[in-house]
């Protein structure tokens, strides 16, 4: 759905996917008349290097109206292998190690379009190129309207290949009954993650007994929207008015073995200074080594924008009681960097 500037929903019936670089024309339905189309257009992702030369950057895809054209610039590939491209998602960089095990990046698009290549099997030092940059808009058109797909920047060994960008129209086959250009922001629903993100041999965070505990967040990792931020040295985050379903991931472990029955995890309002959502969770923990990822999902409604924690508590007595957020142990490379508390949010579009 979108909103054109009368305030009318506008339910779009189909939808034509350009994905392949080069130039493209979207073909109008109904010449000569007025439609509306939502277009999401996607820029190239940027190469990646494991030497000393550099990746290719993306190219940039483009909606050329025969006037003022709307462009979404393809990610930058990698200096060298050292030093990631940038993007709509950055590059990361990768110390050599002995991983077998592919490592991806953060994704847009779902992983469809526009994403860097992730690193095969990273025994060198490497580094990815950036993602493509997204541009969402709506239009009102009545003519054909031709369009550039950016292509994928090269890269060199130990990376996968980058995806070349998109331009995919969403429109109706009526005409419109207002030639106008719509300027309300389009109704979809946006993506946000917030994560503490540590290298992988950091110690844990220790979070005692019993005490209330702040736990980590430092590192913005997608904000599709732009709806959200991380208060650096705070472990707090911010969101703007709207309504988010979320889900938060905390790696715990038991550090004495004390068989807990029950942990708390606390979405808290800091602007607010009060309790927003939280969970009990019965988990008994019975070695040193297991974890409990305890799963906290919900929704909040906010009218303005307001600053959030993640807490948690152990109801344990016990003295010799100790909790601690540890690495993920599915996941053990021996270098590089790797996410641990995290929250994951999806903004409403009906916000």
């Amino acid at each position: 759905m979108a909103v054109n500037v009368a305030g009318t929903k506008v339910a779009y019936q189909k939808t034509k996917v350009f994905d392949t670089a080069g130039a493209h024309t979207f073909v109008h339905p109904l010449p000569g008349k007025n439609i509306e189309v939502f277009v999401e257009l996607i820029g190239a992702a940027g190469g990646g290097t494991n030497s000393g030369t550099s990746g290719g950057d993306g190219g940039a895809s483009i909606w050329d109206t025969g006037g003022s054209n709307t462009t979404a610039n393809g990610g930058s590939g990698s200096a060298d292998n050292t030093t990631a491209g940038s993007g709509f998602i950055n590059g990361y960089n990768y110390t050599g190690g002995n991983q077998a095990a592919a490592v991806s990046v953060p994704t847009i698009m779902s992983g469809l379009y526009g994403n860097a290549g992730g690193v095969s099997d990273p025994t060198d030092n490497t580094a990815t190129g950036g993602s493509g940059y997204v541009k969402r808009f709506n239009a009102t058109i009545s003519g054909d309207i031709n369009i550039t797909v950016g292509a994928a920047g090269s890269n060199t060994a130990n990376i996968n290949p980058s995806q070349d960008g998109a331009c995919i129209v969403h429109y109706n086959v009526i005409e419109s009954e207002t030639p106008v250009m719509v300027s309300a922001t389009p109704q979809v629903d946006e993506y946000l993650e917030f994560t503490w993100r540590s290298d992988v041999n950091a110690p844990s965070q220790d979070l005692g007994s019993q005490a209330v505990n702040t736990l980590w967040l430092d590192t913005e990792v997608l904000d599709t929207g732009n709806y959200g931020s991380v208060t650096s040295g705070s472990n707090t985050f911010s969101l703007d008015a709207g309504t988010y379903e979320f889900e938060v991931f905390v790696p715990l472990y038991d550090g004495t073995d004390s068989n807990a029955q029950s942990n708390t995890i606390m979405l808290w309002n800091e602007t607010d200074g009060q309790l927003e959502r939280s969970i009990l969770s019965p988990t008994t923990f019975d070695s040193y080594s297991n974890t409990g990822h305890i799963p906290f999902k919900g929704v909040i409604k906010i009218a303005s924008t307001k600053s959030f924690s993640l807490k948690f508590q152990s109801s344990d007595t016990a003295a010799n009681a100790d909790y601690y957020v540890g690495p993920e142990y599915a996941f053990d490379p021996t270098t590089g960097t790797h996410d641990r508390t995290r929250i994951t949010l999806t903004r409403k579009a009906y916000s």
